[in-house]
């Protein structure tokens, strides 16, 4: 019986060819829109975040209101007063992302797109490692200064101490594609423009979920622990943007009101030089769409 239709209906369409084409593209066209409305409803709204607990993770920026400057990055000497003034947030990580040469590994040298990043990113974000480990405090540790005299000046014949090598872990992409997934790669050397060592992989898919404007890299193929010192750190050096997480518990309204009154204190501050970094604005984690991305999420 389903034949016998299906060979009438194949009849029937041959001599209206005009409109079994019609038909055809029609059906064509909604079946591809569809698809593609669905692709999209899934990356931007259904998907599960790659992150542990994404509902607490914000985007926190600065403003130079003066100049009319929004959604401004911090430098590294603001990171102490701002983790300081963050009451409401467990901790927060630190990522600049960029590209570099990387040389030494026996290979054809390739320019990689690297992510500096503080040492808690990993925890702070959830991204677990699939081998070796990932950032310990040790591995953002400053490298070593030159001593100095009274006034600032170095001592006659004094000589740079050794270097600390750069930390890094792989992103699971680029270890398959590179290194075809070798895992004696763990504790071996190659160099970034300086002697970085390999202490683990990232297992598959983590990514970097930031706005365009932000210039953010969303696929890292090399983390490297930053080692910088804080304390005392440059103050107008701006490239660090900044990821929080939010303790547990905090409200929507409880955040509001904290940040209505820090934007406040942050004005007052900033005019008599008392608070050198404060937080002009943050925004939770969430999905929506970029023209120019995939699957953003910071808004």
């Amino acid at each position: 019986m389903l034949m016998k239709e299906l060979r009438y209906a194949a009849r029937s369409l041959a001599k209206t060819p005009g409109f079994a084409l019609t038909a055809i593209l029609t059906i064509a066209l909604g079946v591809g829109a569809s698809t593609a409305i669905f692709s999209v409803v899934n990356g931007v709204l259904l998907r599960r975040l790659p992150y542990a607990d994404p509902d607490r993770l914000v985007l926190a920026w600065g403003d130079l209101r003066n100049r009319n400057v929004l959604d401004f990055p911090f430098p590294p000497g603001d990171i102490p007063d701002i983790r300081a003034q963050g009451t409401l947030f467990e901790a927060f990580a630190g990522v600049v992302t960029g590209r570099a040469p990387l040389t030494g590994d026996d290979q054809t040298p390739e320019q990689v797109v690297t992510a500096g990043v503080t040492t808690n990113t990993f925890s702070l974000l959830g991204l677990p490692i699939e081998l070796g480990r990932g950032f310990t405090d040790e591995d953002g540790t400053p490298q070593p200064q030159l001593a100095q005299q009274a006034g600032g000046s170095q001592p006659p014949g004094a000589q740079q101490p050794p270097r600390l090598p750069g930390i890094a872990v792989l992103s699971h992409e680029f270890w398959r594609r590179r290194y075809g997934g070798d895992r004696s790669i763990i504790g071996k050397t190659i160099d970034l423009g300086g002697k970085t060592t390999v202490v683990g992989v990232l297992a598959p898919g983590a990514e970097l979920l930031f706005p365009p404007t932000t210039n953010i890299e969303r696929r890292p193929d090399i983390w490297v622990a930053l080692r910088v010192r804080f304390e005392g750190a440059s103050r107008i050096n701006v490239f660090l943007r900044l990821i929080g997480r939010l303790k547990p518990g905090v409200t929507v309204a409880r955040r509001r009101a904290r940040w209505t009154a820090s934007r406040r204190t942050c004005g007052s501050a900033s005019r008599s030089r008392k608070l050198p970094a404060c937080i002009s604005g943050w925004s939770r984690c969430r999905r929506t769409w970029w023209p120019t991305c995939a699957r953003p999420f910071w808004r």
